[in-house]
């Protein structure tokens, strides 16, 4: 059974761990600004686990507008609790979990975040290849 929920303060290191196999190096976000991340907006990730393991994660801070700036990635200070636009800073999925949909069900529960909580939208950057 797939659960969509906040993840646990210990599960920080798992996080990194993953958004590491999801992406390249020159990309992956390192543990350091993944915890910063978590600490400044915990309420901003979401996991997906099914038999009691990760398969996947969204994550990212909210803002004043839906645009995402490349200094937005290393510093969690420019996250903005009021902000009108939830913006998806990662979003993996474990390569073992691939293929099952898994993506679409954390963006789609993204966007229930953002709704619920009355922003305006969601910003996510994408490679071509992986929209569809």
């Amino acid at each position: 059974m797939l659960v969509i929920r906040k993840p646990r303060d210990s599960e920080v290191k798992t996080l990194a761990a993953l958004e590491h196999v999801c992406f390249p190096k020159a990309e992956a976000a390192p543990s350091d600004v993944m915890r910063a991340r978590y600490e400044t907006f915990p309420d901003n990730f979401l996991v997906a686990e099914s038999d009691g393991v990760i398969r996947g994660y969204i994550n990212g801070c909210s803002a004043a507008t839906p645009k995402i700036e490349d200094r937005m990635y290393h510093d969690a200070s420019l996250h903005d609790p009021a902000g009108d636009y939830l913006l998806v800073f990662g979003l993996g999925v474990h390569p073992n979990a691939r293929e099952h949909g898994l993506a679409g069900t954390l963006l789609r529960s993204y966007i229930s975040l953002a709704r619920k909580r009355g922003q305006k939208g969601v910003g996510l950057t994408c490679k071509d290849h992986l929209v569809h």
